[in-house]
């Protein structure tokens, strides 16, 4: 599992060709302190949708891309929230 977190970001950064973890979970940190999440789900359409490698070794995926991705992952291939 492989966890991402950004703060007013839109985007997020992976590294490597090629997914080191089966999910990923990517947060986006509000300006208030709180936490929603962006992504929870397999990595691998993530990686797929990612673009190029870049000169410093990562790859790059938008939030927007990544809330659209969201929505193809089933609730049973989602963490579930712990309370």
């Amino acid at each position: 599992m492989e966890i991402k977190a950004t703060v007013e970001g839109k985007r997020i950064s992976l590294r490597g060709m090629e997914p080191e973890a089966d999910h990923l979970l990517v947060l986006r940190i509000n300006s208030d302190g709180s936490a929603s999440e962006v992504f929870n789900g397999p990595s691998a359409p993530v990686w797929a949708a990612a673009g190029r490698i870049q000169s410093n070794g990562q790859r790059v995926v938008s939030l927007s891309r990544l809330m659209a991705l969201q929505t193809k992952v089933s609730a049973d291939q989602r963490l579930q929230e712990v309370s």
